[in-house]
This record gives structure tokens, C-alpha cells and sequence, in this order.
């Protein structure tokens, strides 16, 4: 398959191209900065730099790709364990802006399939001292003031109201490790 992974210079991204290259497929990495080529290419993926939120760019992306499906791994941030936040800054204003944007480019280009990465803490949405089980089927209820919350809810909507090919969300959890920057 042509599969177009965004985030592709992340750590998430770059195991996920180098598994599906080793199974035979063409992988494309969208990256922001043409700097990052390197990095996508030494793992065999071709590299493209586009602008995460602009839906023109990210289309001529995936038109030079030929992308069949996209992982959109590019919400999935590596935090180190003296995590300090600012990797993650701004990206409850950003998170959704970018995913209207891929949707519309994927939407124009033909994609075929979805897959959206998301955040596995949005499962722990109940209130203090519920007994209730939590898993995919619980409804999601928003902390008060979470901004990065909202926002994700706000992205799984988006992609999950789209009617143009089959979405898929996989809710993530955090990504720790040596290889974190």
C-alpha cells in the first residue's frame, strides 16, 4: 500500500514507517521542515515537507505520494520524564486546525482510509470515585478547563463526521523513553 504518515520525523512515526517498510510498503513522512529529510529518509520513507495547516499543501503532498491511506501520527508528542511542557504548547489551538486541514487535502485527494491518532487519557473522562468501568463505549466528559482535552474531543469529531472514506481513532497513550528528545 502508499501510506502517508504525518509526524513522520517523530519517534511514534519513524518505528511505524520502518515496520511498514520492512512489510512492504511505500511510506511517505510529511514533515514541517525540510531539515527533517534526513532523519524520515535514513528510516526508507520518502520525505515531504508540507505545512501541517494548510490543506493545499498537505494535498499536493499526498498527490505526489499517490497516498492510499494516512496515519496521522503527527498529534502523538514524546514526553521525557522531566517533562517541562513545551512540546506540547499550543497545541490545543493547533490539534484541530491541522486535522480540518488533512481532512480536507485527504478529502480532495482520493485517500482512501484514515487512521487518526488520539490520546489515551481521554478515556479517564469520569468523575472521582466512579466505579463504572472506563473503555472506548464510556461517554467522554471534559475537565474543566483542559484546554488540550477539548481540543482533542473536538479532532476526534471532526474525523469521525467524515463521510468521505473510512476513520479509524486510535486513542494512544503517552510515549516515554532514551529515544524521547
Amino acid at each position: 500500500m502508499r501510506i502517508f504518515v504525518t509526524g513522520a520525523s517523530g519517534e511514534l512515526a519513524r518505528e511505524v514507517s520502518r515496520q511498514l517498510i520492512d512489510g512492504g510498503h511505500q511510506v511517505t513522512g510529511m514533515i514541517r521542515r525540510p531539515s527533517q529529510t534526513g532523519t524520515v529518509e535514513s528510516d526508507g520513507a520518502q520525505a515531504l515537507a508540507a505545512d501541517p495547516a494548510s490543506a493545499a499543501e498537505i494535498e499536493r503532498a499526498l498527490h505526489i505520494a499517490e497516498a492510499e491511506v494516512i496515519l496521522n501520527l503527527a498529534p502523538q508528542r514524546a514526553n521525557t520524564l522531566l517533562h517541562d511542557g513545551q512540546g506540547w504548547r499550543h497545541q490545543d489551538e493547533r490539534l484541530p486546525q491541522q486535522t480540518a486541514a488533512l481532512l480536507q487535502a485527504a478529502n480532495s485527494a482520493g485517500v482512501q482510509y484514515l487512521l487518526h491518532g488520539s490520546y489515551a487519557f481521554l478515556y479517564g473522562s469520569q468523575e472521582e470515585g466512579a466505579a463504572d468501568l472506563v473503555d472506548e463505549t464510556t461517554p467522554v466528559r471534559r475537565p474543566a478547563e483542559d484546554r488540550l482535552f477539548a481540543a482533542a474531543i473536538e479532532s476526534e469529531k471532526m474525523v469521525f463526521g467524515n463521510k468521505q472514506f473510512p476513520v479509524c481513532i486510535l486513542r494512544i497513550g503517552y510515549l516515554y523513553g532514551p529515544q524521547s528528545r
